[in-house]
C-alpha cells in the first residue's frame, strides 16, 4: 500500500513537472507555476525526513526510498529550485 502512496505522489509530480506552463496559455488543462510549487511542497513536507537527509519511503517519515528514487526526488527538488530560484530548494 505505501508503495501505491508513492508511486501515486511521484507519478502526480511527474505530471504537473511535464505540465507546467509559465503563461498558462489560458489553457484549461495546463498546470501552473503555482500549482508545481504547491505539488512539490506537498510532497517534500511529507516525504523528507531532515535527520537522515534522505526522503522517507512512506509517508510516516520512517524508512528510506531506495536510492536510485533518492536521485529522482533530487532531481525534483532542483527543478524546482532552477524554476523559483528560491533558496528552500537548496537542500
Amino acid at each position: 500500500m505505501i508503495g501505491k502512496k508513492l508511486l501515486v505522489a511521484v507519478s502526480l509530480l511527474a505530471a504537473i513537472a511535464t505540465n507546467v506552463n509559465a503563461e498558462n496559455n489560458g489553457k484549461s488543462d495546463s498546470f501552473s507555476q503555482k500549482d508545481a510549487t504547491n505539488a512539490i511542497d506537498a510532497f517534500h513536507k511529507t516525504f523528507y525526513n531532515p535527520e537522515m537527509k534522505l526522503y522517507a519511503i512512506s509517508s510516516d517519515g520512517k524508512g528510506r526510498a531506495a536510492i536510485w528514487v533518492q536521485a529522482i526526488y533530487w532531481d525534483m527538488i532542483m527543478n524546482a529550485y532552477k524554476r523559483t530560484g528560491d533558496e528552500r530548494y537548496r537542500l
